[in-house]
């Protein structure tokens, strides 16, 4: 008996497998447009809070987690994500910046947790870095509205 991933014609994506990917696509980048406008009515921290507090169903642990959950994620990434596209950043490259939350992640591993990168994570960092590398101009050209201030409130999103 073959494992499902093995054979290729299990890999194939069925009609209303590729609808769901692209729907997926779609809201993801339809998301931070919304965040952008949603910023014309509130605060960076009251749309990160908002955020939290309506779209999360409290699991059942100790309050105190739920809590510092939703001070890390909802006020902590989110509110300075939000504080970003407010003051300096666009919808567009903030939503491409944020995914450097991958490398933090790694980065977090190898130094908290001793954790070593093999050849292929070391190879997509590098692939990453330099896809990053490609929209050094996006991100501080002279039409881009983009700041440094901007960039480095998104980088702090993206650690947290």
């Amino acid at each position: 008996m073959t494992h499902p991933l093995t054979n290729a014609a299990s890999c194939a994506l069925t009609g209303p497998d590729l609808a769901a990917v692209l729907a997926v696509v779609v809201v993801w980048g339809l998301n931070f447009v919304v965040m952008k406008l949603g910023l014309h009515d509130f605060t960076p921290f009251q749309l990160g809070a908002g955020r939290y507090l309506l779209a999360v169903r409290p699991p059942r642990v100790r309050r105190t987690w739920v809590v510092l959950y939703g001070l890390l994620q909802g006020l902590g990434q989110f509110g300075i994500l939000f504080l970003a596209l407010e003051l300096a950043m666009t919808a567009a490259l903030a939503s491409v910046l944020l995914q450097t939350q991958v490398f933090f992640t790694a980065l977090f591993g190898f130094g908290l947790l001793k954790e070593r990168a093999g050849r292929p994570l070391r190879a997509g960092m590098v692939l990453a870095a330099l896809g990053l590398a490609l929209l050094w101009h996006e991100l501080f050209g002279p039409a881009s509205g983009t700041t440094a201030l901007g960039f480095a409130l998104t980088l702090c999103a993206a650690a947290v």
